[in-house]
């Protein structure tokens, strides 16, 4: 590909253990309003994400499952291995990633723990599948400084105020069919088109399906997540935490207005 050429399209990844169940959209930039040219929750195995994530003009993937697990939860288990010994650290330091105590912090939207949760499985299928897209891409970034950033879907929405202010975890809820959660994403959904207004092109079609099934949901913001850390409109990460990024990952959090901004850069 030619070095002057800018891949003008970013690709959101909803990624389920399994390929039932995980979700894609990608989004074209190149286009005025942008352009969703693919949406669609199914049976999307490793080889047809990597195909999706191998398109040269796919400049920036945003992955909605942990890229690695807690290093003092390495640490203790390996030292537990090799010496039999389990090592003096807070239950907290075990259980969480830096990333997901500093997006708590900043948006008041815990996240599961990938050591202590069933999210280990989708971590475990996503560090098979950066094993392999790190043969044609080279070494994975996981601070996100490649063309793969690890996002955070419902964190994203309470940044942008999709999520209204002062919402309890519980109240914004929107996975699954549990009563009231459709309605919960027809109006998160509303409230994205209406944002994005001329930024991009929120067809009825992506509109429904956004509506129907949050995994369509999660991975068309995680393909908006993805632009705005593409064009840096994303929180940087905090001095001295680069290190434990490059090792744990880091969820990418876009800036709070960068939504209206997303197609002008």
């Amino acid at each position: 590909m030619d070095r002057a050429h800018i891949p003008s399209r970013t690709l959101g990844i909803d990624l389920a253990s399994q390929a039932k169940g995980t979700g894609v959209c990608l989004i074209d930039w190149a286009t005025t309003p942008a352009t969703v040219v693919n949406l669609g929750a199914g049976a999307l195995d490793d080889a047809r994400l990597l195909e999706l994530m191998n398109d040269p003009e796919v400049g920036k993937v945003g992955i909605d499952a942990p890229f690695a697990w807690p290093l003092a939860f390495v640490d203790a288990v390996a030292t537990y291995r090799d010496h039999g010994t389990w090592l003096a650290l807070a239950h907290e330091d075990v259980r969480f990633r830096a990333t997901e105590v500093v997006v708590a912090e900043v948006t008041g939207q815990a996240a599961l723990s990938v050591a202590m949760s069933d999210l280990a499985w989708p971590a475990i299928r996503l560090a098979r599948l950066l094993t392999q897209f790190a043969e044609t891409e080279g070494p994975i970034d996981r601070a996100g400084g490649g063309r793969v950033a690890e996002v955070y879907p419902a964190a994203a929405l309470r940044r942008w105020e999709i999520i209204v202010p002062g919402t309890s975890v519980s109240d914004a809820a929107y996975k699954g069919d549990k009563p009231g959660r459709e309605d919960r994403r027809r109006t998160l959904m509303g409230s994205l088109r209406s944002q994005l207004a001329s930024q991009v092109d929120v067809s009825d079609a992506t509109f429904d399906l956004g509506v129907a099934d949050d995994t369509d949901l999660d991975a068309f913001v995680s393909a908006l997540v993805a632009r705005a850390v593409q064009v840096g409109l994303s929180a940087e990460i905090p001095a001295g935490m680069r290190w434990l990024a490059l090792r744990e990952g880091w969820i990418h959090l876009p800036s709070a207005d960068s939504l209206p901004a997303l197609a002008s850069h």
